[in-house]
């Protein structure tokens, strides 16, 4: 909790005391102090009423930050970013939701729709069915995914004639890593699963019709 506490304003210390097992530090790296304004204090007022929050989130996907409810079940720090954890309404499951994409953040009056566990257990390396991911990546873009990758479940890379061999295990190709994969797919071949390129080439269609449908100036 020192560790903690040493990044935090004095009036957010005193919650964490109070809130300590829904706040987690996962691995070694430095803690940053990138935390949504009042986040904390609006995190743990939420756990603690069993309110909801309005978070205006901007996605990898979304142009513009959308508006995402969700049930939060604890903060924590992993790979040097701080992620809010909790039941998010939109997708009808738990989603992590990194602090510096928050654009603001606000407590309703909604009471939670269903009870939650302990951080601790959602956070467990073998909560939940992992789906292994191989992918191949030019040489010339690894630097610039190298340090989001540990967000998506990195695993071992091996670099081969035709690029880097990259492996992961993720509880949520389709979504979470699928629209990460987007953001560098024209540098990047997915060798495993299969159906992965077919969640791939959705979102390509998608983006496709919405550009044809964009309006004309």
């Amino acid at each position: 909790m020192f560790k903690i506490k040493s990044v935090l304003r004095s009036d957010e210390k005193d919650m964490v005391s109070e809130f300590e097992s829904k706040i987690m530090v996962r691995g070694s790296e430095e803690l940053n102090d990138h935390l949504a304004p009042n986040a904390l204090a609006s995190v743990f007022r939420a756990i603690g009423e069993k309110k909801q929050l309005d978070l205006l989130y901007e996605t990898l996907s979304s142009h513009e930050p959308e508006s995402r409810i969700i049930e939060p079940v604890g903060v924590y720090h992993e790979s040097g970013k701080w992620y809010i954890f909790g039941y998010c309404h939109l997708r009808s499951d738990y989603r992590q939701f990194r602090t510096d994409r928050i654009h603001k953040i606000q407590l309703t009056a909604l009471s939670f729709s269903k009870s939650h566990g302990q951080l601790e257990s959602y956070l467990q390396p073998n909560s939940g069915e992992k789906t292994k991911i191989r992918i191949l990546v030019d040489k010339d873009i690894v630097r610039y995914i190298k340090s989001d990758r540990k967000n998506y479940g990195f695993v071992s890379e091996k670099h081969t004639a035709d690029g880097c061999e990259m492996t992961f295990l993720c509880r949520d190709p389709r979504d979470m890593f699928g629209r990460w994969f987007m953001m560098f797919a024209d540098y990047a071949t997915i060798l495993e699963p299969d159906w992965l390129n077919d969640t791939i080439l959705g979102y390509m269609n998608q983006a496709r019709e919405r550009i044809k449908k964009r309006p004309q100036g």
